[in-house]
């Protein structure tokens, strides 16, 4: 029984980590380009760097969808697959 709720728990980690990090890799990339090009012309406006890093994070969504689906169902079918066994180990 534990076995099934560690094995769980350890695929839901692991697939929040993998649905997350590649979008905010993406952004942390582009917020370091925008941070530089900003040291470099001395220009301080919050409001554009705001607006691309919320762009980056949306495009990087938009093309990475398909991967985070996937993952999303594949994690879903495996927790329903190890409910099945976890009722067989209950009754």
């Amino acid at each position: 029984m534990s076995a099934v709720v560690t094995e769980l728990f350890r695929e839901g980690v692991r697939n929040f980590l993998v649905i997350s990090t590649v979008p905010l890799l993406i952004t942390a990339a582009i917020s370091i380009i925008v941070s530089i090009l900003q040291a470099a012309t001395q220009l301080q406006e919050q409001t554009a760097t705001f607006l691309i890093k919320v762009g980056s994070y949306a495009v990087a969504l938009f093309f990475f969808a398909p991967a985070i689906a996937r993952g999303a169902v594949r994690f879903t079918t495996f927790c329903f697959q190890s409910a099945a066994s976890f009722a067989k180990v209950q009754l």
